[in-house]
This record gives structure tokens, sequence and C-alpha cells, in this order.
């Protein structure tokens, strides 16, 4: 592939004019980048995921790697695909131009014509299932306390004890540490995590995981929909938990893991 197309950005040849112009119009965000992680070509579909204002801006970032919140995770698959050459699949954190986090399930394979280009193709795993769950479960305790000046004593009690169960906050929480361990984290970070603090709830495995990767509470909450505030809470909790004697120590630590 020699040259470049000023328009697309993309390889110049036949094969990749064409593929270029069927590109731009899938509904799913594609992006072509070389292995090395500039940038080739990026739809508009793309762009509005990374919340980009033109692709013309987004190629002032030259390389997707900026963008890729776990990159070592990122890198681990550009690698499997050279030596392996097939399709990867796997769940990604990407940071959009506004420093907003998501998660992504990342679809990649090399281009046939060249393999020293990578096709991504993007589809966010959005936050706002997890916000209504949330929700729900909000309303749900709140109108169960209408209840509570029409019951006796023992009700009172046994009400209390239903609102403050967490079964299926455990749930949630399970199923959030359990993405967090396994889809968006490298193996070796998970189990090291769970081996250093097997005192942490699945919930607080998950925030150690983010803080792992650099992440800022900020980035965190735009994550996962949660609130600044509880997330510096539960912070906190764990320093007491792990016995750390500033956040400043405990997140060395984390960062370390690799």
């Amino acid at each position: 592939m020699n040259g470049f197309n000023s328009n697309t950005q993309i390889p110049t040849s036949t094969l990749s004019q064409h593929l270029g112009s069927i590109l731009q119009y899938l509904p799913t965000s594609t992006l072509i980048i070389s292995t090395k992680g500039s940038l080739y070509f990026i739809n508009k579909q793309a762009v509005e995921l990374f919340g980009c204002r033109s692709q013309e801006a987004f190629f002032e970032k030259e390389n997707i790697k900026s963008l890729i919140v776990n990159l070592e995770y990122f890198s681990e698959m550009i690698d499997e695909l050279k030596r392996s050459n097939k399709v990867a699949t796997r769940n990604i954190l990407i940071r959009r131009f506004d420093s907003t986090v998501v998660c992504a399930n990342l679809f990649a394979t090399l281009l046939p014509e060249d393999p020293n280009y990578v096709l991504l193709q993007l589809t966010e795993i959005s936050a706002k299932t997890r916000i209504l769950l949330t929700e729900m479960i909000q309303s749900l305790r709140h109108e169960a306390m209408t209840l509570n000046p029409y019951l006796n004593k023992p009700g009172k009690e046994l009400l209390e004890k239903i609102l403050t169960k967490t079964g299926i906050n455990d749930a949630y929480s399970k199923q959030f540490g359990n993405q967090i361990q396994q889809e968006v984290l490298r193996e070796s970070v998970a189990t090291q995590l769970i081996e250093a603090f097997p005192m942490l709830t699945n919930s607080e495995q998950a925030l150690c995981g983010f803080l792992s990767l650099k992440m800022t509470i900020e980035e965190i909450a735009s994550l996962t929909g949660k609130t600044g505030n509880s997330l510096r809470v539960a912070f906190h909790r764990m320093l007491l938990k792990t016995g750390f004697s500033t956040g400043k120590d405990f997140l060395r630590k984390l960062e370390s893991f690799k």
C-alpha cells in the first residue's frame, strides 16, 4: 500500500478505495489502523462514538492508542492478530474526546490485502442499563417504605431487613466485577488483584481494576453510572480494609500490577 487518499486517509489501492467507500456507510463504528496504532480511516459512526466534532479533527490524534484506556490489553490483541491472523473479539475501554470513558465490544481482523493494517469495529456497551437497574432498585425501596406506617414492630423489622438485603445489588456487583476482571483487564492483573486483596467485594475489586488502569474517579463515574462521591466513599472504605495509610500508596500498588 503506497500513498494515501487525502479524503479518507485510507491507504490507496483499488481494493482499499472500494473498502473505504463501503465502510463509510456501515451502521457500526469502523476504523482502519496500522499494527502500530497509526490511524488511516474512520467512518462517521466512529467519530460519533468517540465524541469528536469531525473526521478531520479525529486525525489530529494520529494514533488510536491514545484513546484506549486498557492499552496493554489492546496491544496484546494486536500481537495476537499478527501471530494468528484470526478474528479477535473482546471488550475494551475507550476514552472519548471529552475524556469520558465507555466500554465497547471490539471486533478486529487484519486486512487480507496487507497484514500491516487492522480493521476495527466497535459497538458501545452502554452504562444506561446499569443506571436503569439502580433507579429501579431505588424506586422499589421508596415504594416499600410507604408500607412502614401500616406495620407493627415485627413487620417494620422485617421490612428493614428486606430493604437492606443486597441480593439484587450483589448479583449486579458480581456481574460487573466479572466484567471488569474477565473482559477489560488483562488476566494477570485480575488474578493479582484477587490474590492481593481477597477481603474486597466484587464491586470493590472492579473499582480496583479501573484504578489500576490509572483512570480518574470522574472517568470511572462516567463509565459505571455511579456518582463520584459514592466512588470516593468506596475508595476510603477499601483503604481501611487493606490497611494502606494513604491513598497514594494504595494507588501505586494498584498501578504496579502488570
